[in-house]
């Protein structure tokens, strides 16, 4: 029986990965620090990329970072076999105080617009 004591949501600039708080659950596996990237790697072979990170914690359960040029969140469209083509990469990038360019690159969804920054943290969990 799987536990759900260690699992956390996801937001990244108050988008809630999945789409709502507490959508979807992901367990934090492994952690890695070089020079001016932060890469999170969590169960699902899910991946997150951090350039130029600002102010990043990881304990415990709470994960926060102030702020960051870029974040990559990579993900398997979900239920599909985990191969190149059902890759979704989705691209934060900032573009100043209240602002952040998304791109989404999948063979399944298109985005491409420019988000108004929702919350005071590039990321943020629960």
């Amino acid at each position: 029986m799987r536990t759900f004591e260690n699992y956390i949501s996801l937001s990244i600039w108050g988008e809630w990965l999945g789409g709502r708080i507490s959508e979807n659950a992901y367990l934090l596996t492994k952690e890695e620090k070089k020079e001016d990237v932060i890469t999170l790697y969590f169960n699902g072979n899910e991946k997150c990329t951090i350039i130029k990170p600002v102010g990043f914690s990881h304990q415990g359960r709470h994960l926060t970072l102030s702020s960051a040029e870029k974040i990559i969140w990579e993900f398997y469209y979900y239920g599909r076999p985990q191969t190149e083509e059902n890759l979704v990469t989705v691209c934060y990038t900032l573009l100043d105080d209240s602002r952040v360019h998304v791109i989404m690159h999948s063979n399944y969804w298109k985005r491409d617009e420019i988000i108004k920054i929702n919350g005071n943290k590039a990321i943020s969990s629960i």
